[in-house]
């Protein structure tokens, strides 16, 4: 509680006096308390110290707190699942060692089911933390494929609207951008049409950009790949999303490294245009 109450938010200043003082295996111990209320505080105490940087991180890792947050994912606590999983989220996310240690936990599929749970707080933490795994490398990606991750995903993301859309429609872009065979995965689960969605539907110029990424991702590798997302019909309002990126209006569909605001769609155009406008020349 002092953690949280002190400095609401924690910031990585905080988070370095807290680590050095040994705060953090105090922490790892009120997880394992069978209070439900600590354990709420301390997974999200945890979550706030990891999420700065990877120092932090594997302050966390190296105290054990990953292999007692991940069984919580199946505790039926909503406040609780929310914590655990933005915490190993937050984890994940700084780099490949780490997000390798998250998923050692077994974190998936049980995680996977948090995207169908009742509460939509559960249902955005848990597609965050998918993001943040599938994001490192092509075998984290095949093990989320593989595990039913594209499904789970694409279910999510035509049940959300908005923000609460976002981390799963950025996680089917990074799953596809690895490989033709992960991007064949997206689009036989049907993950084009949640993506073309929200690009035609979403108001906010940055979720109308992440999407416009990802059908960047899908179409960019093959002409019969870009088919696919021409066919969708809605390649037009990518267009227009295009548009409005080339005027700096649009937030750029990145985390970590994706700086690509001018030209999100580049691959899916250049396959379009080799692929899918063929005409007959008259002479």
């Amino acid at each position: 509680w002092l953690c949280q109450f002190v400095n609401p938010g924690l910031c990585a200043a905080s988070c370095c006096l807290f680590s050095f003082a040994g705060a953090v295996p105090l922490l790892v111990l009120c997880v394992q308390e069978p209070e439900l209320s600590l354990k709420r505080v301390a997974a999200s105490a945890l979550s706030d110290i990891a999420k700065h940087t990877p120092e932090l991180a594997q302050v966390v890792v190296d105290a054990g707190a990953v292999s007692y947050l991940a069984p919580l994912l199946v505790n039926q606590d909503a406040k609780l699942k929310r914590q655990v999983c933005s915490a190993l989220g937050q984890i994940a996310k700084h780099s490949v060692d780490l997000a390798e240690v998250v998923v050692e936990a077994e974190v998936f599929p049980k995680s996977l089911t948090c995207l169908k749970y009742p509460d939509e707080f559960v249902q955005k933490h848990a597609a965050t933390l998918v993001r943040e795994v599938v994001k490192h490398t092509p075998e984290l990606a095949q093990l989320v494929v593989a595990n039913g991750g594209v499904g789970a995903l694409v279910e999510y993301a035509n049940n959300s609207t908005g923000n609460n859309r976002l981390p799963a429609v950025m996680a089917l872009g990074y799953i596809a951008a690895f490989s033709e065979t992960l991007a064949l995965a997206v689009i036989a689960e049907k993950g084009l049409a949640p993506l073309c969605a929200a690009v035609a539907e979403d108001t906010e110029d940055h979720l109308r950009a992440a999407a416009a990424w990802s059908l960047g991702q899908v179409g960019r590798h093959t002409p019969d790949h870009a088919k696919a997302v021409a066919d969708t019909g809605k390649h037009q309002r990518c267009q227009s999303a295009k548009w409005q990126c080339s005027l700096g209006n649009c937030y750029t569909p990145s985390l970590e490294g994706l700086q690509q605001s001018g030209g999100v769609l580049s691959g899916v155009h250049t396959h379009l245009l080799q692929s899918t406008c063929k005409l007959p020349c008259f002479t």
